[in-house]
């Protein structure tokens, strides 16, 4: 789904959840070694809307931030390598 339309019309992408309060992020996903360290992640190029409750749980990137900035919800640890 891409981040386009009207709030009533967004539903979660991550989850299929309806309603207000959705955020633009890109989906990020991350790769972690046996004892839970992470090794690498990827962020997908297309944003997507994601709900509240997604944005607290799973990996992303808010729509606008800077690729680069791992200090922001959201992000993997730092010293994740993208791959």
């Amino acid at each position: 789904m891409v981040a386009t339309g009207s709030e009533p019309d967004k539903i979660c992408a991550n989850c299929g959840r309806p309603g207000a309060g959705l955020g633009a992020v890109r989906r990020v996903y991350v790769a972690v070694d046996d004892d839970g360290g992470v090794t690498a992640s990827e962020t997908v190029a297309n944003p997507e809307w994601w709900c509240p409750s997604c944005l607290s749980l799973y990996p992303h990137e808010p729509v606008g931030a800077d690729p680069g900035d791992d200090s922001g919800p959201g992000h993997p640890p730092q010293g994740a390598e993208s791959s």
